[in-house]
């Protein structure tokens, strides 16, 4: 009897053992069906849109649409246009010392004795004994070409008359003063082998162009200048489109009409690629 007690224990032991092997186990999270997670993100609250900043207006700019008809002056001009006295035709005075006469004919207000006289050629409108007489002393220096200086042998004109063809130089009062040709293409009023010059003076480390009585000539492109001194009248010299064109082949920083005549500086001004500066006698 005992031993079939222990059988039947044995056996209810088995059948619990095997009811809970055959339970159904808890699912967690992880372990859902797809379609059960499919339902459980339909019924979730979606995440809000990123933020998206607002646009704002890019500012406008202050240059122009269109570029001026002049060229803009960025650098600060050269100083020596502020010693340069405009003194009528093709007349000018550089204020130093040393004082420097371009070819003197008119002279303005007070009259100051020259240390240096520059003259471009004889005809009449560049040299005149009379104002000479007014400037120059024992020790001016006059510096011109061969037939200038044959008539100033004729005057009492008082200074030291040295004579330079194109291509020669001199210094003077730590000044340097170069012979550059000057003469007419087309023209009959200044033939090139009548020696007419054009001068560059270095003064204060800057260089200034006076061009004298000149067409454009292809000499002008191996100028170099701070200041170009140009002609424009038309009959003598270069008109004021000729002008403009030379002033592109020298390519100064500051270009100064003379010698105009009837010629417009304003027109010079526009039609010119350089800065122009109108001086007034």
């Amino acid at each position: 009897m005992k031993t079939h007690q222990l059988w039947f224990a044995l056996l209810l032991c088995l059948v619990w053992i095997m009811s809970g092997c055959t339970s159904a186990p808890t699912l967690t999270p992880a372990a859902q069906s797809p379609t059960a997670a499919a339902g459980a993100a339909a019924t979730s609250t979606p995440p809000p849109p990123p933020t998206v900043p607002a646009a704002t207006a890019e500012p406008k700019s202050s240059l122009p649409t269109t570029g001026p008809t002049q060229p803009v002056v960025t650098d600060a001009p050269p100083a020596i246009l502020e010693h340069l006295r405009y003194l009528e035709h093709a007349s000018f005075r550089l204020d130093g010392p040393p004082t420097i006469y371009f070819d003197p004919t008119k002279l303005q207000g007070e009259v100051i004795p020259a240390d240096i006289i520059l003259i471009s050629h004889a005809h009449n409108d560049h040299y005149s004994p009379a104002i000479l007489k007014q400037i120059s002393t024992a020790e001016t220096v006059i510096i011109t070409n061969e037939t200038v200086a044959a008539k100033l042998k004729n005057t009492t004109v008082p200074g030291e008359v040295r004579v330079l063809k194109a291509g020669e130089a001199v210094t003077v009062d730590e000044v340097t003063i170069e012979a550059v040709p000057a003469y007419n293409i087309g023209k009959s009023y200044h033939p090139k082998d009548a020696g007419g010059l054009g001068f560059i003076v270095t003064w204060g480390g800057e260089r200034l162009y006076f061009a004298g009585d000149t067409s454009r000539i292809p000499e002008m492109q191996a100028i170099d200048c701070d200041v170009a001194l140009l002609p424009i009248d038309g009959t003598y010299t270069m008109n004021v489109q000729e002008a403009a064109e030379a002033a592109g082949d020298i390519n100064p920083k500051v270009v100064v009409p003379m010698h105009m005549g009837n010629a417009n500086p304003e027109e010079f001004r526009e039609l010119c690629n350089c800065p122009v500066m109108i001086l007034k006698p």
